[in-house]
């Protein structure tokens, strides 16, 4: 549904830009935007790549945790 979707995307752009992880933080501005307008099936086409992105700074997060302690 185009209004969760929106919603989750917003809330993963503003997570990604927190930790300045502008890839992620534009790819999940983008699936915001196209869920805004419509296009679910274009939006949720890119969400399997937002979720690898979070992934991967969730891996460099824990690895400079475990770095610093």
């Amino acid at each position: 549904d185009a209004p969760r979707l929106q919603r989750e995307a917003h809330t993963c752009k503003g997570l990604l830009t927190t930790f300045s992880w502008a890839s992620g933080g534009d790819l999940a501005r983008e699936i915001e935007k196209r869920a805004a307008e419509g296009d679910v099936a274009g939006a949720a086409g890119r969400v399997p790549e937002l979720v690898a992105s979070m992934q991967a700074l969730a891996a460099l997060l824990a690895a400079s945790g475990k770095a610093g302690g």
